[in-house]
């Protein structure tokens, strides 16, 4: 597997989830005077103000004054900028030091040959921020404009300094402080419901009896169809002591009831424990908050209760991404009485703090401790790891850590944001910088995984660490080695994400667990309770193990029909190498089958044979083809099927096979091309309209939302593009008011295919306790498999009951007058076109209010025309209906259409070692462009406005430009937009060497 396939189950929790950081949690308020001086005299209406007392705190707090590069800072700023708003471009010329930035058809350029100093840059960015402010769209507003540039420059500095906006700042604290006020649960959506994943034991959730899998239809009669994630979870929070009602769908039964919970301080548990056969103590440590240390006290004594004395402890800190440094440090002094802990280094590398252990009457020092670590092992788990090995106190097992031995700051910032800045490093007790190497374990275990699918052996390196995040601290020091290495076969995991993610505060099943079954047999078979000294006797344990394990695996390889034997070769073996990819030319969605053919033409014999493959294309990298032994005269085969991803863009790929031998004797490199195509994709356009009259629905029928009605949001949506839908979802969430009740808002369309239209219809209910004269509600419709989208929101206005107007059955024949006449959703011109009608068409009217008719129309919906674009026939000549009225034969107006993205040339993936691309085409819309742009690797390098000269937007807008080509993959992008903020794309990848 990949490394890139497994960036998310490491990287993205390290610095994306709640507890991601290694903090010391500051309140400083004191500012550089000079900076301030000159932020008393910013522009008061933008309050562009944080820039500079983020400069500020640069200038006298970071770790390494040496990477501030004003200039470098200000072009990632800038970029920055480019990428959050479409209308930005930035061209920056580094030899003529320039930056030119457009903001639509406003441009400004910036000598940046002045910017010297972090005060230059503040100036500079301030005058920036102003400019773009001035002339972007008011849809984005001025703090997140500072906010994207502020990390933008930061950025340039490493991957964990941060400005944290209000919003995500609140979030932040929960996961360090790990108390809240809640119900103890954790939630999340399943299958586009809220749903409970998890009730934490001895919560009111737990409490009331809460299983995983019940869903939760209502918050205080707020309905969560309505609901983000984040909005839910805000909405179960709230102060102790307080009451919230829900209504809960048991996930088994489907009955619903309705629970009343009182909030209470919920604790996160960080520790949980487990005694394992013959008194061994199992202790997992999952991050480090405020109650870390005292947690562990209470797990390790009731241990020691439960066994009657602990003859070792395993502290398992697998995927324990850090936390607080106070309690990284309080957690390694348990199980020290002496020594230095840590080494805590500030800017520059001066300051030089050691924090020592201290002799406690709660120390834990007279037994084994085994401390099993890998990958996810971040921060302040690194420093318990590396305090408890460097002070002779425990034996590490596992894989390498993940290598962040930086120290970040929090620092209050104004209206409720924070600043997380790098401001220091740690060195373990033997002054060893880890930073972007991390910890080696004693015993590496390195993991094998054999199925028919796929062998993976060789590849150890699966994981990204802090090494290969952007901009990373540079590493000082070497990677140890470590004691030993074992090679282990993991066993096919069958568990779903969903089980793991019920399970997360439970222990998972330890007897299963080859690293906890080793350090367990470590443990008993150790007489001392010294690193040094149980290091001495481990070596018939693990050439023991080692040897069980690479039975298993030889057994694995075998039900493969591979013969993973060894031997020594007195003559030499010859390989002949062929490889086949089956036509070499695919579409998205094909099975590719790669197969390595080897015939051994030699004397001799080869032994453990295998070749890796590598590629830029990620599906095509890292993937392992084991042919074993080949004797002489003998033709081995080993393939690889791969199923390529049915949204895979067009793309030209080179990849290479790499083999090794026992011996030595491996044959040369082979490679060969892959040619993929995409496939065509379904684009989505829709129109809407609102029937509030009819069975189970409650209004007077006047196509218009009053106060107190319920209403139906009919939806027609047709598949505008090339390709089928097969899988879709029809999404509907309620923006700014609790009193508009959504009672289903996902839905599917089923299949779609091209030029194929469907109607479906969601029920909505609008209180009369609203408060307001409009709402809005955000439609996503989207396709699962491809990534099509279409997102739009819709505003509807609100009258009171009493401003309708009055309304009487009729039955009057009508002719309508003139050509193209609209057909309205209500009795104003104000509600939305949902069809036109040709001159001369013959209608059945059965309202009338005031100068409006209404028209019934298929499907129970219903349109309404002013009397004035009718006159009323003395003869009956109208249908009775059926298929040949004319009702029937109407076709819906289509009003959200998106633009539509034509490219000169459709084969431009193919081209190849090409260092630019000239890229062109047309863009198409129904009413008008509002720009387009073209993105390589997510940087902006083109944009076109679709103003026009008389100031209205185009229909049509060609666009050509000259596209920079980075070396290696170049994912290129064209994005446009239209009138309506409906946006389209094509994409594909070009490779250059």
């Amino acid at each position: 597997m990949p490394k890139k396939r497994n960036f998310y189950k490491f990287v993205l929790p390290l610095l994306v989830f709640l507890v991601v950081v290694f903090v010391v949690i500051s309140r400083s308020n004191s500012r550089n005077k000079d900076f301030l001086a000159e932020i008393e005299h910013a522009d008061e209406e933008h309050k562009f103000r944080l820039v500079g007392i983020v400069c500020s705190y640069l200038n006298r707090l970071y770790v390494e004054p040496e990477r501030i590069k004003p200039k470098e800072m200000l072009r990632e700023s800038v970029s920055w900028l480019e990428r959050m708003i479409p209308e930005v471009l930035v061209n920056i010329d580094e030899k003529a030091e320039e930056i030119e930035i457009f903001v639509d058809e406003n441009s400004e350029t910036i000598d940046t040959s002045r910017i010297k100093r972090l005060s230059d840059l503040y100036e500079t960015l301030s005058d920036v921020l102003r400019f773009v402010n001035k002339h972007k769209s008011d849809k984005v507003k001025a703090e997140d404009i500072e906010y994207a540039a502020i990390n933008g420059l930061l950025s340039q500095l490493d991957p964990h300094s941060i400005v944290f906006p209000p919003v995500d700042f609140t979030e932040f604290k929960i996961g360090t402080s790990g108390k809240f006020g809640g119900l103890g649960m954790v939630v999340g959506m399943r299958d586009g419901i809220l749903a409970v994943i998890s009730p934490i034991e001895g919560t009111p959730a737990y409490r009331a009896n809460l299983k995983s899998g019940d869903k939760i239809i209502t918050i205080d009669e707020d309905s969560t169809i309505n609901m983000s994630l984040p909005e839910a979870v805000s909405k179960l929070r709230g102060d102790p002591s307080t009451k919230v009602i829900l209504t809960i769908e048991s996930g088994k039964s489907g009955t619903n009831k309705t629970v009343t919970l009182t909030r209470e301080i919920i604790e996160i548990p960080t520790v949980d424990s487990e005694l394992l056969a013959d008194n061994v103590g199992y202790i997992k440590i999952r991050n480090f908050q405020e109650d870390t240390s005292e947690s562990l006290d209470e797990q390790i004594e009731q241990l020691t209760e439960k066994s009657g004395g602990l003859k070792g402890i395993i502290l398992d800190l697998r995927n324990n991404s850090g936390g607080l440094l106070d309690q990284a440090i309080a957690v390694s002094d348990k199980f020290l009485s002496s020594g230095i802990v840590v080494v805590t280094v500030g800017p520059m590398g001066k300051h030089q703090e050691l924090r020592k252990a201290k002799k406690a009457s709660k120390d834990f020092a007279e037994y084994p401790i085994v401390v099993i670590i890998n990958a996810g092992s971040a921060s302040g788990a690194e420093i318990v790891a590396g305090a408890l090995k460097d002070n002779n106190r425990a034996v590490l097992i596992g894989d390498l850590s993940f290598g962040k031995g930086s120290i970040q700051q929090l620092i209050d910032l104004l209206d409720n944001a924070a600043l997380k800045l790098t401001i220091g490093k740690y060195l373990t007790p033997s002054f060893t910088d880890i930073q972007s190497v991390g910890i080696t374990p004693d015993i590496m275990f390195s993991q094998t995984r054999v199925t028919e699918d796929e062998i993976i052996m060789f590849n150890e390196d699966l994981y990204s660490r802090e090494k290969d995040l952007r901009k990373h601290l540079d590493e000082s020091t070497e990677v140890e080695l470590p004691f030993e290495k074992i090679k282990y076969l993991v066993k096919n995991d069958d568990v779903s994400q969903e089980e793991k993610d019920e399970n997360y505060y439970n222990l998972p099943d330890l007897t299963d667990d080859t690293q906890v079954k080793f350090a367990r047999t470590i443990i008993l078979k150790s007489a001392s309770s010294e690193r040094e000294e149980i290091l001495k006797e481990l070596n018939p344990i693990v050439e023991e193990f080692k040897k069980s394990e690479m039975e298993k695996i030889s057994s694995a390889l075998d039900s493969v029909g591979v013969d993973w034997s060894t031997g020594k070769t007195v003559v030499s073996p010859v390989a002949a190498v062929s490889l086949n990819v089956n036509g070499g030319e695919f579409k998205a969605g094909e099975e590719v089958e790669i197969e390595v053919v080897v015939t051994n033409t030699g004397e001799g014999t080869l032994y453990q044979l295998r070749g890796i493959s590598e590629s830029k294309n990620p599906f095509l990298d890292k993937h392992e083809f084991l042919l074993g032994k080949i004797e002489k005269g003998e033709k081995k085969r080993a393939s690889k099927k791969i199923k390529l991803p049915e949204n895979i863009v067009s793309r030209k790929d080179e990849f290479i096979i790499k083999f090794s031998e026992l011996n030595g004797y491996s044959p040369d490199d082979v490679k060969n091309t892959l040619l993929i195509e995409a496939l065509p994709r379904p684009v989505f356009a829709y129109s809407y309209q609102i029937i509030d009259e009819g069975e189970g629905l409650r209004g007077n029928g006047d196509g218009i939302i009053q106060k107190g009605e319920e209403i139906e949001l009919v939806l027609l949506v047709k598949n505008v593009g090339e390709g089928a839908s097969e899988k879709n979802i029809i999404a509907l969430r309620d923006l700014n008011h609790k009193e508009v009740f959504i009672k289903k808002s996902k839905l599917e369309l089923g299949k779609l295919l091209p030029g194929e239209s469907k109607s479906l219809k969601l029920g909505l209910s609008v209180r009369d306790a609203l408060d307001a004269d409009s709402f809005s509600v955000q439609l996503t419709i989207a396709d699962t498999t491809y990534g099509s989208r279409i997102t739009d929101e819709i505003t509807f206005p609100v009258s009171q009951k009493g401003d309708a107007k009055p309304i009487k059955s009729v039955e009057k024949v009508l002719r309508v007058k003139g050509d193209r006449v609209p057909l309205y959703n209500g009795n104003s011109s104000e509600t939305p076109v949902v069809a036109y009608l040709k001159s001369g068409a013959i209608l059945t009217a059965e309202r009338e209010s005031g100068s409006w008719f209404r028209i019934g129309m298929p499907d129970n919906r219903f349109g309404w025309i002013p009397s004035e674009k009718v006159e009323i026939s003395l003869t009956d000549e109208a249908h009775s209906g059926g298929e040949d009225s004319p009702m029937a034969a109407l076709e819906l107006l289509l009003n959200m259409i998106p633009p539509f993205v034509d490219l000169d040339t459709e084969t431009l993936h193919e081209a190849y070692e090409l260092d630019h691309l000239p890229i062109a085409g047309t863009v198409r819309d129904d009413n008008g462009v509002q720009y387009v742009y073209i993105l390589v690797n997510n940087n902006k390098v083109f944009y076109k406005t679709g103003h026009g000269s008389s100031g209205k937007y185009v229909s049509q807008l060609t666009f050509s430009c000259d596209v920079p080509l980075e070396e290696g993959q170049n994912v290129v992008s064209v994005v446009a937009r239209d009138d309506q903020e409906l946006l389209s794309s094509k994409s594909f990848v070009i490779t250059r060497k």
